[in-house]
């Protein structure tokens, strides 16, 4: 079964769900996660950008352009994507994507 597959533009692993579903299980909270607010979560789901105003938690050590996961307050895993703003631009931001959902 298919688990990830490498983009030709930059070599970037893009995860499949089974990969993410496996990375999401073997990293304690808050390892690898953007935590959002639940209200924005049928959005997200749907495949919709994160914006900062719903973001709760992350975690400190992903930088700009690091893939993360997207989960709920319960840590259930909602998608997944990449950073566009920093850990702390997410918390002080109340405007603008801060996480582009693949």
């Amino acid at each position: 079964e298919l688990i990830a597959s490498i983009r030709a533009s930059d070599h970037m692993i893009l995860p499949k769900k089974l990969l993410l579903d496996k990375l999401h299980k073997k990293f304690e909270k808050p390892r690898l996660r953007v935590v959002i607010d639940d209200e924005a979560v049928p959005f997200v789901a749907e495949g919709k950008s994160v914006f900062s105003k719903f973001v709760t938690g992350v975690d400190t050590d992903l930088r700009c352009g690091d893939f993360a996961l997207i989960v709920d307050s319960n840590d259930k895993l909602v998608a997944c994507g990449s950073l566009v703003l920093s850990p702390k631009e997410m918390l002080d931001f109340d405007r603008g994507p801060a996480v582009n959902v693949r």
